[in-house]
């Protein structure tokens, strides 16, 4: 069941020397992707405490819908490095199964690692449904990890984000 939530999936190393190679590569990238996504996740906090910006509901979501905008407004590496982060969501996600995960999840001030992983699929794939159209369910992509119903309202989800933070943070922007 874990594999079905991987956005794209990479090699698993099994086979030749070569093979196993790549996918130590592959994983190495994950991690450096994964680092990218979290690092300008606390960046949004730096943001939002430094200039003392407005977030309505939780700070937390709203910073990785930053983190989201950052990465998937970059070129093919950085839109890599939010795809090892939803992957990483999808790891903890499946990692966290096997039972109600308590009061402490329930009540932290982070959304379950399952919403993470939802919403950051969904704000990526709706960056540009072209590009990240795998990431969909759909008749002929049984791998697709976004139900059809939230795709659809991920390119609006993404376009209120990149918005709102646009004008949450031009006051502060150099102008060219």
């Amino acid at each position: 069941m874990a594999d079905a939530r991987r956005v794209f999936t990479r090699a698993a190393g099994d086979g030749t020397p070569a093979e196993r190679a790549a996918a130590r590569g592959s994983i190495d990238e994950d991690v450096v992707g994964l680092s990218h996504g979290v690092l300008l996740h606390e960046l949004g906090h730096a943001l939002v405490d430094l200039y003392d910006l407005p977030v309505t509901g939780r700070e937390e979501d709203a910073v990785d819908q930053l983190a989201v905008l950052l990465l998937a407004s970059g070129d093919e590496r950085h839109a890599d490095y939010a795809v090892s982060t939803v992957n990483a969501w999808g790891a903890l996600w499946a990692a966290s199964e096997g039972g109600d995960p308590g009061v402490a999840a329930y009540s932290d001030v982070h959304s379950l690692d399952a919403q993470r992983f939802f919403d950051w699929a969904c704000w990526l794939y709706g960056s540009d449904p072209g590009r990240f159209a795998d990431a969909v369910d759909a008749e002929g992509n049984p791998d697709g990890v976004l139900p059809r119903d939230r795709a659809a309202l991920c390119p609006a989800e993404y376009r209120r984000i990149d918005a709102s933070w646009r004008t949450l943070l031009a006051p502060y922007l150099k102008q060219d």
